[in-house]
């Protein structure tokens, strides 16, 4: 996975995002997801494209990759994503619309990379001392409840 990226969006992601909107079978992506897809070279189903960061999911969802935008790159992926959401709304009411934004280009750097957590490696020193006295304590619980002949 790279730290630092420039995707270039084409008319071809944008192409492959109307095939996913019109398509019933498959979920809609935007094509700054697909050119992102493309860039890194992992499943388009991985990205997650927001007007002010980029998730790229690994496993599940607590360990993904959060990358940002420089300035310049935030103001042409928040006015897209804008132009965009017009495209989706005219398949919505039934009215095919053109996408009228322009190409861009944009800059991603990794913010969050939760795999590097400390979280992952604590597996190592579990403590399971606890469950002993958990298991005697709840013999004892079961000793007071009622059964049903004592309804």
């Amino acid at each position: 996975m790279l730290d630092k990226a420039t995707i270039e969006v084409t008319d071809k992601h944008i192409n492959q995002a109307y095939n996913s909107v019109n398509n019933i079978n498959s979920v809609a992506v935007s094509p700054l997801e697909v050119a992102t897809a493309e860039t890194l070279k992992i499943d388009i189903e991985r990205v997650e494209v927001k007007h002010d960061k980029v998730f790229v999911w690994m496993y599940d969802d607590s360990d993904y990759m959060l990358y940002k935008y420089d300035e310049e790159s935030y103001v042409k992926v928040y006015d897209f994503l804008n132009e965009w959401q017009l495209v989706l709304q005219g398949v919505e009411d039934g009215i095919p619309t053109q996408f009228e934004g322009d190409l861009i280009s944009f800059n991603i750097e990794v913010e969050n990379d939760t795999r590097t957590h400390s979280k992952h490696w604590h597996g190592a020193s579990l403590d399971f001392s606890g469950l002993a006295d958990e298991f005697d304590e709840h013999k004892k619980n079961l000793k007071f409840r009622l059964t049903d002949d004592e309804y």
